[in-house]
This record gives structure tokens, C-alpha cells and sequence, in this order.
């Protein structure tokens, strides 16, 4: 899971990949299923999780032992939806969109090689996409990634393509 960038600080890198692993997960998973996914010992997990529990960026059931995203990461993240107007702005937009089409609207934003959601306005069709703010897709595997990469440089377009895996 981690992304092989060298640079900065090791243990900040990998607490935060645990952080990244934690929030994909609906359940929380046990220091075991951590240490196997991340490929770390279970030492250098276990101290890694006793720093992000003891921040509140991460919480361990006491009852299973298992560890998700704490309170204080919510808040962190939440940060960003307060620091910036790109969501309440398209709105408005999204609404009319959803009015003329009766589907889900989705605003993604480019970070790197994924497609990030930052707003959602749902349509009321018993079947429809729903979707958490923040979850990220990668570009290739969807439109909107489609169209976010047909506005990137050819060189951009290149870098991509020859650092990500297609699956």
C-alpha cells in the first residue's frame, strides 16, 4: 500500500497508510490484518497504532481489539470541506443537473493519479451509485477519471500511463 516515495519522515509515511487502510474499511481490522497488508512487523504497527490511538486519529474496539478511523481524523478531514467553496459552490449546479436528468451528480476533483469526491447529490431511484466524500477511483477505470484525463498535458498523460498498473 505504500507508494515507494523515499522522501520526509518513514514513520509519519507509514502511520499514514495504516490511517489510509483503516478508512477503506466499513469494520475495523485487527493489528494482524494490518501488519499483512501493509507489509510491516506487527511491533512497528502496534507502536504506529498506540500514536495514532492515543491522538484520537485512530480507535480500538475493546471488545475485539480492533482498530478504525478515530474521531480526531474525521475532524482533520472535515477541515477541508470548511477551507474550501468548491463543493457548496457547485451545488446549485449539481441540483439543476440532478432536476434535468433524475441521476446522481458526482464532483471529483483530480489528486494525483485518482478521481477524489468532494460533493454528491443524490437522485431518488431505488437503485442508484451512493458513494462517501473522499473516496477515490482510479482515473482509468472511470468516465469522469476519462474526462479529468483529457484535460492533463500529453506529458501528463504519459507519466501517467507508464506509472499505473491497469487492472
Amino acid at each position: 500500500m505504500e507508494n515507494g516515495n523515499r522522501s520526509g519522515v518513514r514513520s509519519v509515511g507509514r502511520a499514514l497508510t495504516i490511517l489510509e487502510l483503516l478508512s477503506l474499511e466499513e469494520r475495523g481490522l485487527g493489528i494482524a490484518e494490518i501488519s499483512r497488508r501493509i507489509e510491516l512487523p506487527i511491533s512497528t504497527c502496534h507502536r504506529l497504532l498506540t500514536t495514532l490511538t492515543s491522538h484520537g486519529f485512530v480507535a480500538q474496539d475493546d471488545e475485539t481489539g480492533s482498530y478504525s478511523v478515530g474521531l480526531r481524523a474525521f475532524e482533520v478531514g472535515n477541515a477541508f470541506s470548511y477551507q474550501t467553496s468548491l463543493g457548496k459552490e457547485a451545488l446549485p449546479y449539481m441540483s439543476i443537473l440532478l432536476a434535468a436528468v433524475n441521476e446522481t451528480a458526482n464532483l471529483r476533483v483530480l489528486d494525483g493519479n485518482s478521481a477524489v469526491l468532494i460533493q454528491q447529490v443524490k437522485s431518488d431511484h431505488l437503485l442508484s451509485m451512493d458513494s462517501r466524500s473522499g473516496t477515490r477511483i482510479p482515473l482509468y477505470c472511470s468516465a469522469v477519471g476519462k474526462v479529468l484525463l483529457a484535460g492533463l498535458s500529453n506529458e501528463r498523460i504519459e507519466s501517467f500511463l507508464k506509472l499505473q498498473t491497469l487492472k
